[in-house]
């Protein structure tokens, strides 16, 4: 008795599973957006996944309820359900997270607004009314999270930069570059800055590897524009001063 309840139990799961098996089917489309076919789009149902040849067309074996979720970089992620078709036309648009509203970091890409406290960029015009030794005293209480100190009164006495904090029990600076080169503060004529931006959050340091640790500050320094229409732009500007140690013995 046991046993034909058993075998009437195995007939049916395998009953089940044959006809499973045999509901799927080969499922043919293409993906097309606003000006063609959409090449290299990924396509997955039921487990399986294909991607679109050059002119947009896919195969793949589903069910005929199952649903296909079309994914491509660059277009909104579509879902389109069978409903029992074999063969489907999908239309992909273009996702709205556009590059002027992003910005590219370490690994990836995130928002301007959960970006903003975590790089400052300090323009030439906020630093040419300054009188400092070097551009690191200039940047001194312009920046938030930017620590600037003088490790002596000593005159010529470079500026100890430091990001958000001490970061490591053996100290460390930021990583200074000037227009992509490792550079120092102390030796930039402050005539020649452009722009100059600090950037204190590790995610959008990480490209810079070990040495951006402890945050990086970038330095372009100004050249030939354009609109200048190819005519020569002199500019002047003189002070004069004196240091002097703040303790002698």
């Amino acid at each position: 008795m046991y046993l034909k309840k058993l075998f009437a139990v195995l007939s049916v799961l395998l009953g089940m599973t044959v006809c499973a098996f045999a509901q799927k089917q080969t499922v043919t489309g293409t993906v097309l957006d606003a000006t063609g076919p959409v090449i290299g789009a990924v396509v997955q149902a039921d487990g399986a996944s294909a991607v679109t040849d050059f002119d947009g067309k896919f195969s793949i074996t589903a069910g005929p309820n199952a649903v296909l979720e079309v994914s491509c970089l660059g277009y909104v992620t579509v879902q389109e359900p069978l409903n029992g078709r074999k063969s489907v036309t999908i239309t992909m648009e273009e996702d709205s997270f556009v590059l002027e509203d992003a910005v590219a970091v370490g690994y990836g890409t995130t928002k301007k607004t959960n970006l903003t406290g975590a790089v400052s960029v300090i323009k030439a015009d906020a630093l040419q009314d300054r009188s400092a030794l070097d551009v690191g005293h200039m940047l001194q209480g312009s920046v938030p999270g930017l620590n600037i100190t003088s490790g002596s009164g000593r005159p010529g006495q470079a500026a100890s930069l430091n990001i958000r904090g001490w970061n490591s029990i053996n100290g460390g600076s930021p990583l200074v570059l000037v227009d992509g080169a490792e550079g120092d503060l102390q030796y930039i004529n402050p005539a020649d800055v452009e722009s100059i931006s600090v950037i204190k959050d590790a995610a959008a340091a990480a490209i810079y590897g070990a040495k951006g640790s402890a945050g990086v500050i970038l330095v372009t320094t100004k050249n030939g524009s354009k609109e200048k229409d190819g005519k020569a732009t002199v500019n002047y500007s003189g002070r004069f001063g004196f240091t002097a140690p703040t303790t002698s013995t």
